[in-house]
């Protein structure tokens, strides 16, 4: 069974952390009205967050019936010696593209993305320049893309701005897919992968969507929550970029969550999930713990179903 935990403290107090270690951003997804921000423009590599647009790519050409989900592509000598995290893909297999995309948002496949880029464009070189061309056109005017999976690349940049840009043109252009980003987990070949977005059904109405890292990046996540607020839907995007740990980015982005929904009117001041045997402790080391030196949160007792 599973309950939230009410919160009787501040979360900006709690999980706060140094501000100048992060850029963000949050934006309202139907007005676009930006709630908050930090550094929204800096410059830096944006690790796995780059695969968004490999699958906004993807996206379109399924939803130009070019391709199917059931689609079958080719995997290349280039895809299988790709680096980590992959799907362990090898030379003459055929992969679907559903596969495929189950792949990039859960596993972060690096092998995947060179499956799509060639079988979509026919080289990995066009394929970056249609990255490059879309990014131009969607108004990412500080996104440069030289290979479609984030691995480290100096002269790959983009900014927390641009991925908020990119993440609000997933879910207006491709409704009918938007649902692969809360993919928690999936099956493929006998293994069992899970989505490496630990908030995942920990944070009420957060349905995706990416993950990634890369030294010079640190830790970014890209988020989509939506909550009703005064009767309406609102629906928040979340990007965090430059996290020192995976535990850090999450705790800064619930923060920025929890209390964005708040200055909108959303009466909850905590939404975390816990199973009805765990203690507190055991439900937030779930997401993580504190980094070293922060106090933990207290918590109150009362809880609600």
């Amino acid at each position: 069974m599973i309950k939230k935990i009410i919160c009787a403290f501040h979360l900006s107090l709690c999980f706060s952390l140094p501000a100048d270690r992060f850029s963000y951003i949050v934006v309202e997804g139907r007005t676009g009205k930006i709630l908050d921000a930090h550094h929204a423009n800096r410059p830096q590599q944006p690790a796995s967050l780059t695969k968004k647009m490999t699958l906004r790519l993807l996206f379109e050409a399924l939803k130009s019936k070019k391709i199917t989900l059931s689609t079958k592509f080719f995997v290349s000598a280039l895809a299988q010696k790709q680096m980590p995290s992959r799907l362990d893909l090898k030379k003459g297999e055929w992969v679907s593209v559903e596969s495929l995309i189950k792949g990039l948002v859960t596993k972060s496949a690096n092998d995947g993305c060179i499956v799509v880029a060639e079988n979509l464009a026919g080289s990995v070189d066009k394929f970056v320049k249609l990255m490059n061309k879309r990014a131009h056109q969607l108004g990412m005017k500080h996104t440069v893309f030289h290979n479609p999976s984030g691995v480290p690349n100096n002269k790959q940049q983009s900014t927390a701005y641009d991925m908020v840009l990119l993440a609000q043109s997933l879910y207006r252009d491709f409704p009918q897919y938007f649902h692969y980003f809360k993919t928690k987990g999936f099956q493929f070949r006998n293994k069992h992968y899970k989505n490496h977005n630990k908030l995942l059904g920990k944070i009420d109405g957060l349905d995706g969507m990416k993950t990634g890292y890369v030294e010079k990046a640190g830790f970014c996540i890209t988020t989509s929550t939506s909550r009703i607020v005064k009767g309406k839907k609102v629906r928040l995007f979340v990007v965090v970029l430059g996290g020192k740990t995976a535990k850090s980015r999450d705790f800064k982005t619930i923060e920025l969550i929890e209390n964005n929904y708040a200055k909108i009117g959303y009466t909850a001041q905590c939404s975390y999930k816990m199973k009805k045997h765990d203690s507190v402790d055991q439900a937030l080391s779930d997401i993580d713990t504190l980094p070293v030196g922060w106090s933990k949160p207290k918590m109150s007792s009362s809880h609600a179903a």
